[in-house]
């Protein structure tokens, strides 16, 4: 009588933690400012190396011909790639392969691209408006600020901005800049962005005095994260309010805060609560958010970070 001999192999599972992985193949660890999307490529600001192209969501990065200037802030759409810096603005109508440098000689922190309408917010000498692409650029009556964070929508602009020493606010203008309402007075808003008719402002702490160059590593606690329901006339408190919000980005009805050494935080309800999720990540300082396509990307101190929006939204 032949014995049959069973094997039974049991099997377990393998088990991969969701979580945020460094992307920084053809760039290294260096800190990103500023993070953007145009024509389905990501490009991001890195220290004082210039400006990188990803045209692989970030799996590769590859240096563009502006590579010896500090590039503060980013701005693209299917057409153009603006560029701000500590000597002014530059623009870029072939994904970074050629610059040309405009008449806007000033420290540029923050950009925005409307139509044909260019934003460029700098330090001391307020928000200025190029209606041709850069060709030529208006000082609008926010003047004598510093503009740090700049939103648009419809016919809206927002503007976080602050004057020279310690006054802060939240402002306005609802024909291309021409005139500014203030509101979120006494707050300083660094951060800014829309989802539907809900406007976001991420602020930090605001009761330092302000010196000209001076770069804060590490801040104390700031107020947190504001929202508007109403496109800025009335504003409320979240429940994320004990941070300083360097970056907002918002897709549906989900909400993302990149902060100060506290790394990221997520609201999937539209700002009433939220959670944090650094797996991966850590505590990191985060600067900059921006997503493309399934994924989110967060600018650091050390490289750029991604992960599937899937695994932060719950809907």
């Amino acid at each position: 009588m032949k014995k049959i001999i069973l094997i039974c192999l049991i099997v377990f599972p393998v088990l991969t933690m969701s979580q945020w992985v460094q992307m920084s193949n053809g760039m290294g660890s260096r800190s990103i400012r500023a993070l953007t999307v145009g024509c389905n490529n990501l490009f991001a600001a890195a220290d004082s190396t210039g400006v990188y192209l990803s045209a692989d969501n970030g799996a590769s990065w590859l240096q563009t011909s502006l590579n010896n200037d500090y590039v503060y802030s980013l701005a693209a759409n299917e057409d153009y790639l603006i560029a701000g810096t500590w000597h002014g603005v530059y623009l870029s109508a072939n994904n970074g392969a050629n610059w040309t440098k405009d008449s806007l000689d000033l420290k540029c922190i923050c950009l925005a691209i409307g139509g044909d309408n260019f934003f460029a917010g700098s330090e001391l000498h307020g928000l200025y408006i190029s209606a041709n692409r850069g060709s030529s650029w208006t000082a609008s009556p926010l003047y004598f600020q510093t503009v740090e964070a700049l939103a648009l929508t419809g016919d809206y602009i927002f503007a976080g901005a602050r004057y020279y020493r310690n006054s802060f606010g939240l402002y306005v203008s609802t024909n291309n800049g021409a005139n500014w309402t203030v509101t979120l007075k006494n707050q300083w808003v660094i951060s800014l962005t829309v989802s539907g008719n809900l406007v976001f402002a991420g602020t930090q702490e605001s009761g330092k005095v302000y010196l000209p160059g001076l770069t804060y590593s590490s801040m104390d606690t700031g107020n947190g994260v504001y929202l508007s329901a109403d496109m800025g006339t009335s504003w409320t408190q979240t429940s994320l309010n004990n941070r300083n919000i360097l970056t907002l980005a918002a897709n549906g009805n989900s909400v993302f805060a990149g902060t100060d050494t506290s790394g990221l935080f997520v609201s999937n309800s539209s700002g009433t609560s939220w959670i944090q999720k650094n797996e991966g990540l850590g505590d990191e300082t985060i600067n900059v958010l921006s997503i493309l396509g399934k994924y989110i990307f967060a600018g650091t101190k050390k490289g750029v970070y991604r992960r599937q929006l899937s695994e932060l939204i719950v809907n």
